[in-house]
């Protein structure tokens, strides 16, 4: 998502292409069927006993830190990002079965 690298928002949660393809192959896991995509549970394990697993989501963590002692916070990409979800939300689930219109808005 061009979002997530472009230098528009400044320096802070900005995750380059290769950075983001990287993030991706970190939550690939082998189960007796194939590769998946870890589970939620398993991936908050994994922040929480391995966090050098994933070096980019800690990068990503030092960044909200600081947004969050920051006198100005920088909030465009936030609220891009958030746009950007509220839009997937629209093409994967047009007729509001799993995520209802009010739980839509855009900042």
């Amino acid at each position: 998502m061009h979002t997530w690298l472009t230098d528009d928002y400044g320096r802070q949660l900005r995750v380059f292409a290769g950075d983001q393809r990287a993030i991706g192959e970190r939550l690939i896991c082998t189960t007796p069927k194939g590769f998946d995509c870890m589970g939620y549970a398993e991936f908050l394990d994994v922040l929480a006993t391995q966090p050098a697993r994933i070096p980019q989501l800690q990068i990503l963590q030092k960044d909200i830190v600081a947004l969050s002692a920051a006198d100005n916070h920088r909030t465009d990409r936030i609220v891009a990002l958030q746009h950007g979800l509220i839009d997937l939300l629209v093409f994967l689930d047009p007729e509001f079965v799993r995520y209802p219109r009010k739980w839509r808005s855009k900042l």
